[in-house]
């Protein structure tokens, strides 16, 4: 992760799940970027105020735009092989490959969602306090950051992965993680790998705390014979999944 990235929070307006089925739905039924993106546009009207770029409209259709419609060129293979199988999705596997590419175009999610999973694995809960002290030691303490934080948990909340807790500010993981298998699994995994830009073991990418609402189902043998993951067997026996560099992609 680059500096660069260390300072851009990027996803800091409430997003809601309907928002961002309806940017990839768009793209999935033959619209394009610039179509998708008056859709959006024309489906926030009401909801969220605003008829300019800055205004709270304008910068919400910005964050669903960076996930799905005008991605980053290293996240496009992986938005490019989400469009072929959303159409047909659930709507749990929808919401898993909506984390999927919401961790590889923001890194600023990923920690938060990595930092969730991290306490909710200490604890059966966490407060937005004790998130929000782990977010500012790796991001510094501005005056954009706490808002971010809470309006990324209310999101999350919204999403019916977190859950309010027994006091205000506390939050606690849903009773049952959402199971993933096949493609869906390994584009979660892809969404994990793509902001780090190395190799990761298998089991740590299993257990990611970044996939604290999931629980991934990998089948090894399939996962061998992926055109966009690449596995190898390392000197302990362990499996070691990295990227596959020349990933097919079309334009943004």
């Amino acid at each position: 992760m680059s500096r660069d990235d260390r300072r851009t929070i990027g996803v800091d307006r409430p997003i809601h799940l309907e928002w961002l089925d309806a940017a990839a739905g768009s793209l999935a039924d033959g619209r394009t970027p610039k179509e998708a993106r008056e859709f959006v546009w024309k489906l926030l009207e009401g909801t969220v105020a605003g008829k300019t770029a800055q205004s709270a409209r304008g910068k919400t259709l910005t964050v669903i735009a960076r996930v799905w419609l005008t991605v980053p060129a290293g996240a496009r293979p992986l938005r490019d092989s989400a469009l072929k199988v959303i159409a047909h999705a659930s709507a749990e596997d929808r919401l898993a490959l909506h984390w999927a590419l919401l961790s590889a175009t923001y890194p600023f999610f990923l920690d938060v969602a990595s930092q969730v999973g991290r306490l909710l694995s200490l604890n059966s809960d966490f407060s937005l306090g004790q998130l929000t002290r782990r977010v500012v030691e790796a991001w510094g303490d501005r005056s954009t950051l706490r808002p971010a934080i809470q309006r990324l948990v209310r999101s999350m909340s919204g999403w019916g992965v977190l859950a309010p807790g027994d006091r205000p500010g506390v939050y606690v993981s849903p009773k049952r993680r959402i199971a993933v298998a096949d493609v869906v699994a390994e584009l979660l995994l892809e969404g994990f790998l793509t902001p780090v830009g190395r190799g990761m073991p298998l089991a740590q990418l299993l257990a990611h705390p970044a996939a604290f609402p999931f629980t991934m189902r990998i089948d090894t043998t399939r996962l061998r014979r992926s055109n966009r993951l690449r596995v190898h067997r390392q000197g302990d026996q362990s499996d070691l999944v990295e990227l596959v560099e020349d990933r097919h992609s079309t334009p943004a």
